[in-house]
């Protein structure tokens, strides 16, 4: 009687634990973007913002959401998009993003971009840049930004 009160107990806990373990992994999986040709703009001098650009595959198996960027090159960072309005071509702030299952978003001048808003001046001598991106579950995901000089192209 023991024996199968021990052994219940075991099968028990294993169990738990190979649960957790797979709900731990299932979120990792629900979060993996692939960050291509990740740039930021050097700022110019005296400028408060600078924009960022990249391209980003989502290849979980799932549709993932963004609800925000930070980083140490700047107070804010946001996701922007131009839109046509009125034969007016405007900027507008997103809330979030969300990209499907394989889909690809392409950061780019004229479109989708990252918005940094209150720069820190000595971090944008560097570099590269460090940008985490917020889930909708919470969890982050860091990409790593080369600063570009605004005399080199951006393809």
């Amino acid at each position: 009687m023991k024996f199968l009160t021990l052994l219940t107990i075991l099968i028990s806990f294993y169990s738990q634990n190979a649960l957790s373990y797979n709900k731990e992994s299932q979120t990792k999986e629900i979060n993996k973007i692939e960050i291509k040709d990740a740039e930021v703009r050097a700022p110019i001098p005296g400028m408060g913002n600078t924009a960022g650009y990249m391209t980003l595959t989502n290849t979980s198996g799932k549709d993932v959401t963004l609800v925000a960027a930070k980083s140490a090159l700047a107070n804010t960072v946001e996701f922007h998009d131009h839109i046509m309005k009125a034969g007016v071509m405007k900027m507008v702030k997103l809330d979030d993003l969300t990209i499907k299952t394989n889909e690809i978003k392409t950061f780019e001048t004229g479109g989708l971009h990252l918005m940094f808003i209150g720069l820190d001046h000595s971090q944008a001598m560097q570099k590269t840049v460090s940008v985490t991106f917020v889930f909708s579950d919470g969890s982050e995901q860091v990409g790593v930004f080369n600063i570009k000089s605004i005399h080199q192209h951006h393809h």
